[in-house]
């Protein structure tokens, strides 16, 4: 589906999981700026009192409980979008692929089980996506000249 400007001014309510990460604040921010959009969050932990701005909705839920994910999101009826950015962290990638899944599985699986009418899905990952998780590169990096966002200016830096 493409977006476009009639797309993005319809009304949509927003579930987002895993609301605390760099991303999900984001998210949050972003959505308070369109006046048609709705959000709510959803994470194992209630909402964070340090943002300047008042928490949105909060459902406290611990998605690894498939049966209390279900209860949980069984009053979502009119949730269009999904953002998906839980994150649990193990010490070895190895370990960290089944409880993430799980959750990922138990919050589709309740939001299906309920109903819930979902035009859009989005899978998000920060860092750990693209592998920093496997340590330093062991690659040389070739210098690069480094671009100044102030008029006209450009520096070079060994990196």
């Amino acid at each position: 589906m493409s977006v476009s400007s009639e797309t993005s001014a319809k009304e949509r309510q927003i579930l987002l999981v895993g609301p605390y990460g760099v991303l999900g604040t984001g998210v949050v921010d972003v959505v308070k700026e369109n006046p048609k959009w709705r959000i709510i969050t959803a994470a194992r932990r209630s909402a964070p009192t340090y943002r300047a701005q008042a928490a949105p909705p909060h459902i406290s839920v611990d998605l690894m409980d498939r049966e209390r994910t279900t209860n949980a999101f069984s009053s979502l009826d009119k949730v269009t979008d999904l953002v998906f950015a839980a994150y649990v962290e193990k010490p070895t990638m190895a370990e960290t692929v089944e409880p993430n899944a799980r959750m990922l599985k138990n919050t589709l699986d309740a939001l299906a089980t309920c109903n819930v009418p979902l035009q859009r899905i989005v899978l998000a990952g920060g860092a750990k996506s693209y592998g920093f998780s496997l340590g330093r590169s062991t690659l040389q990096r070739k210098r690069q000249s480094r671009v100044s966002l102030r008029r006209s200016t450009t520096t070079s830096k060994k990196t």
